[in-house]
């Protein structure tokens, strides 16, 4: 049997399964980066809160910073307040989309006193 072929075949089938993996890492460390940058956001949203800022000014300087962020804030009925802030990333690799879902849905949320 020739040596050569033979190599050959073995690189068709692992080729797929290698590009595979690499897509696979290079999409969890998208996520992991992403997810460190949200919530490095959120702290600057609290430093911003703590210094009474409006939410529209808040909103205005984290669109002016990424424009793919999200940031809201919800009153709950205990008195406290919850900062959201949300960003989506595409998934390439095939089926990790499937499993976190394509666009990825990634955020951070605190929940404060309300102090007003």
């Amino acid at each position: 049997m020739n040596k050569r072929g033979q190599a050959l075949i073995e690189f068709v089938i692992l080729l797929p399964i290698f590009i595979f993996l690499l897509l696979g890492i290079i999409d969890i460390g998208k996520v992991i980066l992403t997810k460190t940058e949200i919530e490095s956001e959120l702290s600057e949203v609290l430093d911003m809160h703590r210094h009474h800022e409006s939410y529209e000014e808040i909103s205005a300087k984290l669109k002016k910073q990424d424009r793919t962020l999200n940031f809201e804030i919800q009153k709950n009925e205990d008195q406290t307040l919850t900062l959201v802030v949300q960003k989506e990333i595409d998934i390439v690799t095939p089926g990790l989309g499937i499993i976190l879902g394509n666009p990825c849905r990634l955020e951070a949320k605190r929940v404060i006193e309300n102090e007003s």
